[in-house]
């Protein structure tokens, strides 16, 4: 091989490494921006909160649950149904009749909330 050959692999190889490099410092610029924002995030962070994953399943009562909630109903500040009868928030508890509830029966229970996030309705249905 001559030495105009070895001159080009030598100019060749020196400019890859040098673009090899070039790429590593801007990889290595962009790494540590990235990993300042997150130290950033993290750092701003309450750490009073707790983030944990919510599992939606249906929630089940008894009976005397939903005998109690009707009771507390005006604590409650929402309406409750139960099996299609609606027990008005305003509802005067000692004129109430509960007597279509089965304590030992197991209710499933739904949420009606408004555009606000507010609990409007409270529904109970018998499994």
């Amino acid at each position: 091989m001559n030495i105009t050959a070895k001159m080009l692999f030598t100019a060749a190889g020196f400019l890859l490494f040098i673009s090899a490099a070039v790429s590593g410092i801007g990889l290595f610029r962009e790494n540590h921006q990235a990993l300042g924002e997150v130290n950033a995030v993290m750092d701003s962070r309450d750490r009073n909160l707790v983030v944990m994953p919510v599992i939606e399943e249906e929630e089940r009562i008894s009976g005397s649950a939903v005998m109690q909630s009707i009771f507390q109903i005006a604590e409650l500040g929402a309406d409750i149904q139960v099996d299609g009868y609606l027990f008005s928030k305003d509802v005067i508890i000692e004129e109430t009749d509960v007597s279509m509830i089965a304590p030992q029966a197991v209710y499933s229970t739904a949420y009606q909330r408004n555009g606000d996030g507010v609990l409007q309705r409270v529904i109970f249905r018998k499994q």
